[in-house]
Order: C-alpha cells, then structure tokens, then sequence
C-alpha cells in the first residue's frame, strides 16, 4: 500500500506499507488524517521508505462529520504533499497540520481555520505573506484578513461569512509569486 504522510522530522514523504491478509492482531491500516508514531526505514538513502511499524495515535475521524471541513483538510493536506516544503519548517507546520485538524474535527469555522493555516503556511515557507499580500489587500480586505487571523476560532464571525475572497485572493498570490500548487 503507497502513503503520503508529512513527518516531523522529513516532512512530505512517500512511504510503502506490507500489508499482510489475515494476520491476527495487526494494527488497524492508517486511515486518513491519522497521526502515527511509526518507525520508518530506507535501504537507498531516502528515495524509498518502508513504514515498519506504526501506532495509531490519534484519529481525526470527526473531520468526516461534515463535508466542508473535510474538503478543507483534505485541500489543505494535498497542499502539503504537493509543494517542497523548507526544512526549517517542517516542525512548525506539522504542529500547524495538527491544530487545523484538531478544529477541524471540533467543527470549527472550516474556511477560516484553512485561511488560518493557508497564511502560517506562507509565513512558516518564508514567503513575504504580511509585508506583500496583506500589503495589497484593499483596506476593508485588510481588516478582515486581521479579524480573521488574529480573533480565535471562537470568537470568529459566523461560519456563513466564510472568508472566500481572502483565501482566493492568498492562492492565487501563492501560485502567482511562488509557484505553489493548489
């Protein structure tokens, strides 16, 4: 079985899972979202890891409870395995990648919790996200974008006033300047 997972410490990686029929007391298969701990092995120098062993630590089975935030964790997550990520980074927006899919599976606002993680992304990638995207938002996108990132999840405006343009107007800067994949 082929999985992509985003480590800790490799970030975005590519791994192989033996999956063996019938095996009594094999741990569950990793599910989607899945945090493990797992020990992970190469034979040639990182280009093909095999996940050995693993434990489920925690599932987020609730982001499934709505189709919103499941399309939002899932957009954010395919994000994440698509784009080179520094490896500076990697600890930051793997606690990034925990926390969405901790408010996610909560049912937090799903449009601001990816707007939340969209832009610690950007910032964590080292990309000039406050001093030129936010720069170029008109005044009143410019207030909401601060509404949206500074206010906590509680206190955010109603989910019907989903942040849209802001998330629009942050990919296409993040396709358009740095050639990030959506």
């Amino acid at each position: 079985m082929h999985l992509r997972l985003f480590a800790h410490e490799m970030g975005p990686i590519h791994a192989w899972l033996r999956v063996s029929r019938g095996k009594q007391g094999a741990p569950a298969l990793p599910d989607l979202f899945d945090r493990l701990d797992a020990v992970m092995e190469t034979r040639n120098e990182g280009r093909t890891w095999f996940l050995r062993e693993y434990v489920v630590a925690r599932r987020f089975s609730g982001i499934g409870n709505s189709y919103r935030s499941l399309r939002c964790a899932s957009r954010f997550a395919a994000l994440m395995l698509k784009n080179p990520i520094h490896e500076e980074a990697w600890s930051r927006l793997f606690e990034s990648l925990e926390k969405g899919f901790e408010s996610w599976e909560a049912g937090a606002a799903p449009e601001v919790v990816y707007f939340k993680m969209l832009y610690l992304f950007a910032r964590d990638e080292g990309f000039p996200v406050r001093e030129d995207w936010w720069r170029r938002l008109p005044s009143r996108q410019r207030a909401e974008a601060d509404q949206r990132l500074h206010l906590p999840l509680s206190e955010q405006p109603g989910s019907d006033t989903a942040p849209e343009k802001l998330i629009e107007n942050l990919e296409r800067w993040l396709q358009g300047h740095h050639e990030i994949r959506f």
